[in-house]
């Protein structure tokens, strides 16, 4: 494995995964994601766009496994992804930590 500088990469889908000019997604840029990842790389989708939106874009049959992803400009990330898992259950967290992860109570 060779020493790599950097343990995550994050992509956007517009103009960085899809090349509108060609109205397909970069076939160099997976291959190059593929290979990031076989070197220990973690690869993750960020956009502003809903979950569904990038569902249905095709993200998921790229023949990527991507290691998380993050929507609505990160207004949404899965807790349980791999993205936010080792920011909110390291050994560090805190009371303040705990009160922004519940959810907030609808009032009556």
């Amino acid at each position: 494995m060779m020493d790599m500088k950097f343990k995550a990469a994050f992509f956007d889908i517009d103009n960085t995964l899809y090349d509108y000019s060609k109205m397909r997604f970069t076939e160099s840029t997976l291959e190059c994601i593929k290979k990031f990842q076989k070197n220990g790389g973690k690869a993750f989708i960020v956009s502003a766009r809903c979950y569904d939106l990038i569902r249905s874009f095709g993200l998921f049959d790229l023949g990527v496994k991507w290691d998380g992803w993050s929507s609505f400009c990160g207004g949404v990330t899965p807790y349980r992804s791999p993205l936010c898992q080792k920011a909110f259950d390291a050994t560090d967290r805190d009371e303040e930590d705990d009160r922004l992860l519940q959810r907030p109570q609808r009032k009556a």
